[in-house]
C-alpha cells in the first residue's frame, strides 16, 4: 500500500468519545421473507453536561414498510468534548444535534450487519450516508422551522 504525503487528517474542534451501546431488541418476523424494502427510522437528543460536554443518543429503528422478515431497535449513546473554545455553548449544542447520526450511524450499521449474519439472515445495508451534505440540509432544515 502506497503511503499518500497528500492526504491530511484535521481532527474535529468536536471529538467523540465513550460509544455505548445502550439497548438492542430484535425479533425475527418472517425468516421466509423475501422483501427488501429496508426502511431506517431516526430519534435523535443531545444532553449539555456542560458548556464543553454533551451526551449524545441514537434510536435507530431498521425494519419494513410493511411486514418483513426482521425488526431490529437500537439505541447508542456518545459523549462529545469539545476542544476550540472560541465555539460558544450554543453553537456546540447545535452542532452536537446535527452530528448524533453521522458519528452515531457507523456504530448501528456494524452492530445491524453482525445480528443478521447471527439470524442467518442475508446481509441487509444500512446506506453509507454523505456526512457533509447530510450535516448541510439538516443544518438549513433547522434554520427554516
Amino acid at each position: 500500500m502506497k503511503m499518500l504525503d497528500y492526504y491530511s487528517l484535521i481532527r474535529n474542534s468536536v471529538q467523540l468519545q465513550d460509544v455505548k451501546l445502550k439497548s438492542v431488541k430484535c425479533e425475527i418476523l418472517d425468516e421466509n421473507s423475501k422483501k427488501r424494502n429496508l426502511s431506517l427510522s431516526i430519534e435523535r437528543d443531545v444532553k449539555l453536561l456542560s458548556d464543553t460536554k454533551a451526551l449524545i443518543l441514537m434510536n435507530a429503528k431498521v425494519h419494513f414498510k410493511e411486514e418483513g422478515p426482521f425488526f431490529i431497535e437500537i439505541t447508542y449513546e456518545g459523549k462529545t468534548e469539545l476542544l476550540d473554545e472560541s465555539i460558544d455553548k450554543e453553537g456546540f449544542e447545535e452542532y452536537n444535534y446535527h452530528s448524533v447520526v453521522p458519528l452515531l450511524l457507523p456504530y448501528a450499521r456494524e452492530c445491524v450487519a453482525n445480528l443478521l449474519s447471527r439470524m442467518d439472515f442475508p446481509i441487509y445495508t444500512i446506506p453509507t450516508i454523505d456526512v457533509l451534505e447530510t450535516m448541510k440540509q439538516n443544518m438549513e432544515k433547522s434554520k427554516e422551522e
